[in-house]
């Protein structure tokens, strides 16, 4: 599969290290451009157009589908990252969205990316 050179990934995470492993991931693996943002989402989201936003989920449902519902009104795609168990309401809420588990391996974050990609560009 040919993949897009011009894929524009923002990484939504608090914490700093591993928003820079996955900024690796995705350089390195899928020669992403990449821009990492903590808690300032909706600064990056005015500054700047994104293809894909991984966002860090934090304990309320609630707040990660107001952020979700963010991101997709700015024109891009939700993956989250969550070290958050996940009870069956919370699941049901976010099951239209990825959802990649900290701790994760290099693959798993390749594969969620290109699955939004498939997504957003079908003949990518």
């Amino acid at each position: 599969m040919a993949q897009r050179q011009n894929l524009r990934v923002l990484v939504a995470e608090k914490q700093y290290l591993i928003a820079l492993e996955v900024e690796r991931i995705l350089v390195e693996s899928l020669g992403c451009t990449t821009a990492i943002c903590g808690p300032a989402l909706e600064t990056a989201l005015d500054a700047a157009q994104y293809d894909i936003v991984i966002l860090d989920t934090s304990a309320s449902t609630e707040r990660n589908l107001q952020r979700a519902k963010l991101v997709e009104d700015n024109g891009a795609a939700v993956i989250f990252l969550s070290s958050y168990e996940l009870v069956d309401a919370e699941y049901q809420a976010l099951k239209n969205f990825p959802i990649v588990g900290k701790p994760f391996d290099d693959d798993q974050i390749v594969e969620a990316v290109l699955a939004v990609e498939r997504s957003i560009y079908p003949a990518a």
